[in-house]
């Protein structure tokens, strides 16, 4: 899509659209409850609780005002859900503006360490737990 006043391309606002689209349903739920539909992970199913087990139920929980709640179903979903917002806030602003976000550290060795060692920590810590 061309933008008319600038004549460049402009993406569609896929980040916007897709971190809104958590925010809304993580409110939804909170008003209606998670549905039966949305799906628990297959290793839940073997008894060993993925890394993202609790994570639904985690922004719920904070969509509430629970923040210990939320900490509790899983420690990356108050952090996870605060950049979710930011990602929404971000895209929107970007995209209205007619800028792209810059991504470059994502792809950095630092953050990739830190992100993985977060990740490999939650789930040491939900299998560890079995509370989920």
């Amino acid at each position: 899509m061309r933008s008319e006043s600038t004549g460049v391309r402009r993406e569609p606002p896929w980040l916007a659209l897709y971190c809104s689209g958590i925010v809304v349903l993580a409110a939804l739920f909170a008003a209606t409850g998670i549905p039966r539909w949305v799906p628990g992970s297959i290793l839940l199913r073997w008894g060993i609780p993925a890394p993202t087990t609790g994570l639904t139920r985690s922004f719920v929980a904070l969509a509430r005002g629970d923040a210990a709640g939320s900490f509790a179903w899983n420690p990356l979903g108050p952090v996870l859900a605060a950049l979710v917002a930011a990602g929404a806030v971000a895209g929107w602003v970007t995209w209205a503006r007619g800028v792209r976000i810059p991504a470059r550290w994502l792809g950095s060795r630092p953050a990739v360490v830190a992100m993985s060692a977060t990740v490999v920590a939650v789930w040491v810590r939900q299998i560890v737990a079995l509370d989920v």
